[in-house]
């Protein structure tokens, strides 16, 4: 009868171990933080566009602020969804042709180039 001999693999080093679930820690918590920051850019959307959601804040762990503008009308909404108050006509956002914006941002690159150091 011939007899055959295993052999155990030999064990991983502790700190490779220890590495590895770093990484995977890592991995997951990354990609947890990527899918709620991804949520929290897309947000609700109203199919109407009468509904839009113009700011979160957060206060707490179960306490949000919402900024809702309704019909031209700003709402400060509680975490319950009860309205706080109202805070008036929405203000008018100027549409700034890109060009100027680009020739504005230029004008504050060349004048922090031009101080002294």
């Amino acid at each position: 009868m011939t007899s055959l001999l295993l052999t155990a693999p030999p064990e991983p080093h502790p700190a490779s171990l220890l590495l590895r679930a770093l990484a995977g820690l890592v991995l997951v918590v990354g990609l947890v933080l990527l899918t709620r920051s991804l949520l929290l850019r897309i947000g609700p959307q109203s199919p109407s566009g009468t509904v839009r959601l113009r700011e979160v804040t957060r206060l707490g762990p179960h306490h949000v602020l919402y900024v809702v503008e309704v019909e031209g009308k700003r709402l400060l909404l509680g975490s319950q969804l009860t309205v706080l108050a109202e805070l008036g006509p929405a203000p008018a956002r100027e549409a700034e042709p890109f060009r100027e914006k680009l020739r504005e941002a230029a004008r504050r690159l060349r004048r922090l180039g031009e101080e002294p150091r």
